[in-house]
């Protein structure tokens, strides 16, 4: 009787140290799976945010490569709004002063000038400068006449300049007396250094001008 009650107690203490191991083991993997599930995950996306040496290299060719062709791009577009730029300014001066002479009875004389203080016939391309010839004698004295408009141009991609005839060389004239460019006919010439697309505004003897692509001189 206790023999077996012995060898009943023994089976039984068995279990229990069996049961206790599994319930130690399946508590440890309740814990530790999903700790282990963080850690495989926070890699994984570790891994897929960075970047390889060779991805690095192939990215920085093909910025270099998209650079190599937008500054010509580039280039190209800021040669074109310079010209469309010096054409729309001389067209406006021109315009304003053939109006101006006419209802104000003013003579008007528009000429180069780099920084609005002196008219040079060098200095088309740096600026243009409109003024009031109070005295009548075609040149601007800072202390008597009056300045309507000076327009800086600082062109880069190309050369502007004003080629008048036999009498007015150097300047535009709108007369007092009917705002017209009384022996001041002549023509603007743009040309740019690549040579590609050059033109001249001619003035007619009514003061209006027209863009003429033909015998530009250059």
């Amino acid at each position: 009787m206790n023999r077996n009650l012995k060898q009943q107690l023994l089976v039984y203490v068995s279990n229990c140290r069996i049961s206790a191991y599994l319930m130690q083991n399946t508590a440890k993997k309740i814990v530790d799976e999903p700790q282990q599930k963080i850690v495989k995950q926070h890699s994984a996306l570790h891994y897929q945010a960075a970047f390889s040496l060779t991805e690095l290299m192939v990215t920085v060719a093909l910025l270099a490569v998209l650079a190599t062709i937008a500054v010509p791009s580039t280039d190209q577009v800021q040669r074109y709004y310079e010209r469309v730029k010096v054409e729309r300014i001389t067209q406006q001066m021109l315009q304003e002063g053939r109006n101006t002479g006419f209802l104000l009875r003013q003579r008007i004389i528009i000429c180069g000038s780099r920084y609005g203080t002196q008219c040079s016939s060098a200095e088309w391309q740096q600026g243009m400068l409109m003024f009031h010839d109070v005295n009548l004698d075609n040149v601007y004295s800072p202390e008597l006449d009056t300045v309507l408009r000076f327009e800086p141009l600082n062109l880069k991609y190309g050369t502007w300049q004003w080629i008048g005839g036999a009498k007015f060389k150097s300047f535009v004239r709108f007369e007092h007396t009917s705002g017209m460019p009384h022996a001041s006919f002549g023509s603007f010439h743009y040309c740019d250094f690549e040579q590609q697309h050059p033109f001249k505004l001619v003035m007619r003897n009514t003061g209006v001008s027209r863009k003429d692509n033909k015998d530009v001189s250059c």
